[in-house]
C-alpha cells in the first residue's frame, strides 16, 4: 500500500508565484516522502486571490525536484481547510488504498488538519513539520495559533452538524446564494 502525503494549500502571489508557506509545505512533503518512491501527492487548494489554483502551483513545484505527475493527485476546488479536508477525504476512500497517509502543512495547522480528517474517518500519520515560530515572528506566530484555535471548534462544529444532517454541510456564506 502506497502512502500518501496532503498538502494542505497556502497562497499563491501575483504571476502564479507560491507563497514561502506554500513552498515550504511542499518541500516539507517532498523530502518525508524521498524514501518512498511509490508515495502520492494529495495537492489541495483552489484559486485564491491569484491563480493559478494553489494546487497546481503545488503540482509544479513537485515535478520540479521530480516527482512524475502520475503521483501527484490535485484536488482544486477548496477555498479552505474544512473543504480541502471534505474533498481530500473523499479521493482518498475513493482509492481505497490510503492506509498511511500524512499531513503535510504548516506547524500552527496540523492539529486541525489531522483532527478534520480524522472527523472524516481518515486517521493520518505524525509527520514532523518544522516549525515557523522564529521565522514568523512572535506576533505573527500567536496570530497564526489564535486562529487556528477558533477554526478547529468552528470547523468542528461545521462538519459534525454536516454530519448529522446526514453528510450536507452547510457553511454561513452557503444556502440562498445571496450576499447580505
Amino acid at each position: 500500500m502506497p502512502s500518501y502525503y496532503i498538502i494542505f494549500g497556502a497562497a499563491v502571489r501575483p504571476g502564479g508565484l507560491p507563497s514561502g508557506a506554500l513552498r515550504r509545505r511542499v518541500e516539507q512533503a517532498f523530502i518525508a516522502a524521498s524514501a518512498e518512491p511509490d508515495a502520492f501527492f494529495l495537492v489541495t487548494g483552489g484559486v485564491g486571490l491569484h491563480g493559478p489554483s494553489e494546487a497546481r502551483v503545488m503540482t509544479t513545484l513537485l515535478v520540479e525536484r521530480g516527482i512524475p505527475e502520475r503521483r501527484i493527485l490535485l484536488e482544486e476546488k477548496a477555498s479552505d481547510t474544512l473543504e480541502s479536508a471534505v474533498e481530500c477525504a473523499r479521493i482518498l476512500r475513493d482509492r481505497g488504498d490510503a492506509v498511511r497517509v500524512h499531513v503535510c502543512t504548516s506547524s500552527y495547522h496540523v492539529p486541525r488538519c489531522r483532527l478534520l480528517m480524522r472527523i472524516l474517518g481518515i486517521p493520518t500519520r505524525p509527520l514532523a513539520m518544522p516549525s515557523e515560530r522564529l521565522l514568523l515572528g512572535r506576533s505573527t506566530w500567536s496570530y497564526h495559533v489564535l486562529r487556528e484555535t477558533a477554526a478547529i471548534v468552528w470547523d468542528g462544529l461545521l462538519l459534525g452538524a454536516g454530519q448529522a444532517a446526514g453528510g450536507r454541510m452547510r457553511r454561513p456564506s452557503q444556502g440562498t446564494g445571496r450576499r447580505g
